[in-house]
């Protein structure tokens, strides 16, 4: 073999190595190679959290700078195929950026065996390295957690009821209350950054899947956000409280659209023939982007879906 065949093949194994971290739980910083799932979180640190399949089949939870740049595994892994070695998935920053919960199947140190999925806390920073609170302890499936915007609560979906319904309970893990009890699955919500006891999520109630807004406390059920005949998704409201992004394949695929939170007409914010879902919004003052999901990609855009910028990639 001559020395350019030889260096060129080395070079491949170099970047096969590197790829093969990225996807498998590896600790180390990684150019950014993965298959990204559901809803990122978004920082008010300007730090992006997301859930990507690792090369074993499960979740793990990266964080990247919002700008771009080298993601870290915050829930490394033994990389086996044991479920309770799950990293994570479903993460959501508290408020203050410090804390994420997450959603995993996790077995820790005296703690009950993971046949189901629960809620835990990690450090944004150090993620499960430092210290990790399991939330919830029960044979149910419990996902999709998001924060209040003061920090005290957590709204979260649990099959505790037969099929998906909405729960909060307060940031402890205490004081768990059933916010729906609908034959309906009931998924995605997130609290209105303006107003803690408002909240929006996404129902299959009317027959296909649309947008719904829920007053804790109110005894008026939920109000419809959306009336149509296609599936308006995973809704993220932006920090003044006024607009709703959601996913619609209202123009044919899967694409971010926005709606005034008080009602009105669906705009289309990107229009890419890839499929588009899962927008979070940058919860920081004055920010104005926000992330998403792209054929399993992250990328972060301008509210009215221009300067796009991709910040992971697959190999």
């Amino acid at each position: 073999m001559s020395r350019i065949h030889a260096a060129v093949l080395g070079l491949v194994l170099l970047i096969g190595a590197a790829v093969a971290l990225a996807g498998c739980g590896s600790s180390s910083s990684s150019a950014g190679y993965f298959t990204v799932s559901e809803r990122p979180g978004f920082s008010t640190e300007g730090h992006i959290a997301f859930g990507a399949f690792g090369g074993n089949g499960l979740k793990y939870i990266y964080s990247v700078p919002a700008g771009g740049g080298a993601a870290i595994n915050l829930t490394p892994s033994d990389n086996d195929a044991d479920v309770t070695d799950e990293g994570g998935f479903h993460p959501s920053y508290s408020p203050d950026g410090r804390t994420i919960v997450m959603a995993a199947r996790r077995v820790v140190p005296n703690g009950p065996a993971a046949s189901s999925t629960d809620l835990f806390l990690i450090s944004a920073a150090a993620g499960d390295r430092g210290q990790l609170t399991q939330l919830t302890t029960n044979a149910w499936e419990e996902q999709q957690p998001s924060y209040s915007p003061d920090g005290t609560r957590i709204i979260y979906t649990s099959t505790q009821s037969g099929n998906n319904d909405l729960w909060v309970m307060d940031a402890s893990g205490q004081n768990a209350q059933n916010l729906t009890n609908d034959p309906a699955n009931d998924q995605w919500a997130c609290f209105n950054p303006q107003n803690a006891n408002e909240v929006v999520f996404q129902s299959n109630r009317d027959g296909d899947t649309e947008l719904f807004v829920l007053t804790i406390g109110s005894p008026d059920p939920p109000r419809q956000l959306t009336t149509n005949t296609v599936r308006d998704e995973q809704p993220s409201w932006s920090p003044d409280g006024t607009t709703v992004l959601f996913t619609s394949n209202y123009a044919g695929d899967f694409d971010i659209w926005s709606i005034p939170a008080a009602g009105g007409a669906p705009t289309q914010v990107t229009g890419d023939a890839r499929s588009d879902g899962y927008p979070v919004w940058d919860p920081s003052p004055g920010a104005t982007r926000f992330a998403f999901v792209r054929d399993r990609q992250l990328w972060t855009a301008l509210p009215n879906g221009t300067g796009q910028t991709q910040l992971t990639r697959t190999f």
